[in-house]
């Protein structure tokens, strides 16, 4: 009996791909990023005992994923807007944590949950956001940041401690540059940006910070669709298009 046991559950993981000389396993990294140099650190990673079976992948455009919003005059003297935009891509898929002895080198449910919450889900403080996240795995390679995590317990021991899971996460794409081009953004009005809104952030102090000009923010602020230019939402992203003081 005990022979026939350990034969199915080989089967089952060979099955649903737990053997990793076999399968490529999705790894999930974690880092704080400075959005002033876009230096990356602290980074922290897992890699998953079962791959998703599927994965969902959409792309949306919103406020801040406008990249030129250009007022062109024609011969007859209208005026009309040219808008060049640049779509954020959000993945979402569900992963089965299951510790009941099934899948061979799976990992303790509730500290892989542990590790998702805290890596992931929780907001930093020094960051004044949530930390960023890199998804690898085969054809995937997304950066971006948690937007949505659900958490379904199935199944516990006799101590009442999970030992399998569902997980439905959903992730969010950034605009993100290196160093050089960070710089660049910093020193050159003449180039749009894009900028992640932190804990404190106002518009006019945003505005004078990038175009040396407070009294542009009414011109950011309707392009964005803000109706609120003091109290900004941390971690929404804000379109800052080539504008020069009149």
């Amino acid at each position: 009996m005990a022979t026939s046991l350990s034969s199915k559950r080989s089967a089952a993981a060979q099955a649903i791909g737990a053997e990793s000389f076999e399968f490529t396993r999705m790894e999930i990294s974690s880092y704080l990023l400075n959005n002033e140099t876009q230096q990356q650190s602290d980074f922290k990673s897992m890699v998953v005992s079962l791959n998703p079976t599927t994965y969902k992948r959409s792309f949306k455009a919103g406020a801040g994923a406008v990249l030129n919003n250009n007022k062109k005059t024609k011969a007859d003297g209208s005026i009309y807007t040219i808008k060049t935009v640049q779509l954020l891509e959000t993945v979402s898929f569900d992963l089965l944590l299951d510790n009941t002895g099934v899948v061979p080198g799976s990992q303790d449910v509730a500290q892989t949950l542990n590790w998702l919450q805290t890596n992931l889900a929780s907001y930093d403080g020094e960051a004044h956001t949530t930390r960023y996240a890199k998804l690898n795995w085969g054809y995937l390679n997304m950066t971006g940041q948690l937007q949505n995590m659900d958490v379904d317990l199935l199944m516990f021991n006799q101590d009442g401690n999970p030992i399998r899971a569902k997980v439905s996460l959903s992730f969010e794409g950034v605009f993100e540059g290196g160093a050089a081009e960070a710089q660049n953004r910093r020193s050159s009005p003449d180039l749009s940006r894009m900028r992640l809104v932190k804990d404190g952030d106002n518009l006019p102090a945003l505005c004078n910070e990038i175009y040396k000009d407070p009294s542009l923010y009414i011109q950011v602020a309707e392009i964005n669709g803000l109706s609120n230019v003091t109290r900004l939402t941390p971690g929404n992203i804000i379109y800052f298009p080539p504008l020069k003081s009149s």
